[in-house]
């Protein structure tokens, strides 16, 4: 994990071209406010909130699978690695 530290108004971008910047928006005791512009087909989602969307993609798709042994035995977050 990359760790930075920036300011308020500092900005950060991810990948080889400007289509994703983070900006430090405000910081107030424990709280930080970021802004992401990111290209709007690109999901931006708070951690807690990805884990749930992603879990309902899993249980549709195993739903919907003919084979149960064809479904995925352990589920596992693309961001932190802890099992869903």
């Amino acid at each position: 994990m990359l760790v930075l530290s920036r300011r308020p108004g500092e900005s950060l971008v991810i990948g080889e071209s400007p289509d994703i910047v983070v900006t430090m928006l405000e910081i107030n005791g424990k709280q930080a406010k970021i802004g992401v512009d990111a290209p709007r087909a690109l999901g931006v989602h708070r951690h807690e909130v990805y884990e749930k969307i992603y879990q309902k993609i899993v249980k549709k798709a195993e739903r919907s699978a003919c084979n149960t042994s064809a479904a995925p035995s352990k589920t596992v977050c693309h961001y932190c690695s802890q099992s869903l």
